[in-house]
C-alpha cells in the first residue's frame, strides 16, 4: 500500500510549499518550531534544487545499471537531513 500513497519529489516539493503558505508544517503536530525548520528546510532544496548536478562520470554510470529501482523515502517537511539529501536523490533518480 506504501506505494500506491506515494508521491514524487515534485509533489512533495509543491505539498511542503503549499502548506508553509497556510503557515503549517506536514504531520499532524503543529508547532512554530516545526514550521521555522519546515521554513529552513524549504529554502534548503530550493537552493540544491537550482545548484546540484549530478558529475558525468555518475550519469554514466548510471547509464550502465540494468535493473529498475523504485525508492521510497519516508519524511516530514521539518526533517533537516531530508532537505540535505532529497534533492540529491531526486537528481540521481533523473539521471
Amino acid at each position: 500500500n506504501s506505494l500506491e500513497n506515494a508521491i514524487t519529489y515534485q509533489q512533495y516539493r509543491d505539498l511542503v510549499a503549499g502548506l508553509l503558505k497556510e503557515g503549517k508544517s506536514t504531520g499532524p503536530n503543529q508547532s512554530e518550531e516545526l514550521l521555522h525548520y519546515s521554513k529552513l528546510n524549504n529554502s534548503r532544496m530550493k537552493r540544491l534544487d537550482k545548484t546540484f548536478s549530478v558529475a558525468e562520470s555518475t550519469v554514466e554510470a548510471l547509464k550502465s545499471v540494468a535493473e529498475k529501482y523504485v525508492w521510497l523515502v519516508l519524511v516530514e517537511g521539518w526533517c533537516g537531513d531530508a532537505a540535505q539529501v532529497l534533492p540529491i536523490i531526486n537528481k540521481v533518480a533523473e539521471a
